[in-house]
């Protein structure tokens, strides 16, 4: 539906981070980020189910990434993990990063603060990857974990539970033909991205495909 009503969304991002090579097989990155957004636009439905997009006054999306890389054997072997933690929140017109610049100045501590998390924003999310590579073979395994979402806006009071997903994958490559297999959700893990919309269970996929 459309909202004629609708403001430009405003931002102000701010970043900091290290990316640092610890050995010849070992590299790490970590930063921190703290976005603070004006006439932020999330979609809303009716009761008819019509989504529209609105504004909400102010929003805040700040966390902390951590990613870990290796290889080894003339990258035979090449494993990855990574972490997220992201603190995603509707708050106050005073509480945003440039408040704090306002207190330092003398400012009054405001009275009405508050914060309630975004919706369908996962706190937590943690990956984690394996891949050999065996001449003509290759294979691997993706892991994917996150967090419980704490908040969402069609069904709020229904059960919601993590995200534990693994898939697998194994390709066999012979001239100029690649055939592939994976497997993905192999622990059958029962979970829903969306409210009452299931993700696949476990189902296997085969392509083939090839370079002329």
């Amino acid at each position: 539906m459309p909202n004629p009503g609708l403001k430009a969304e405003k931002a102000w991002s701010y970043e900091i981070g290290i990316n640092q090579i610890l050995s010849e097989n070992i590299l790490i990155d970590i930063a921190a980020f703290h976005n603070d957004y004006e006439n932020f636009i999330e979609p809303e439905k009716d009761e008819q189910n019509t989504v529209m997009f609105v504004n909400v006054p102010r929003a805040r999306i700040r966390g902390i990434e951590m990613m870990l890389q290796s290889s080894w054997w003339k990258k035979m072997l090449f494993a990855s993990a990574s972490y997220t933690f992201l603190d995603p929140d509707y708050v106050s017109s005073d509480k945003t990063f440039w408040w704090w610049f306002k207190e330092l100045s003398g400012a009054e501590k405001p009275q009405d603060i508050h914060a309630a998390p975004l919706a369908y924003r996962p706190r937590h999310l943690l990956t984690f990857s394996l891949n050999i590579n065996l001449k003509n073979i290759e294979t691997g395994f993706d892991f994917r974990y996150v967090s419980r979402l704490d908040s969402v806006k069609v069904f709020p009071d229904e059960d919601r539970v993590d995200q534990k997903v693994l898939d697998g994958r194994i390709s066999y490559n012979f001239n100029n033909i690649t055939v592939s297999l994976n497997a993905n959700n192999m622990l059958n893990y029962s979970y829903a991205q969306i409210e009452r919309n299931m993700a696949p269970m476990r189902h296997y996929v085969i392509t083939v495909s090839g370079k002329f």
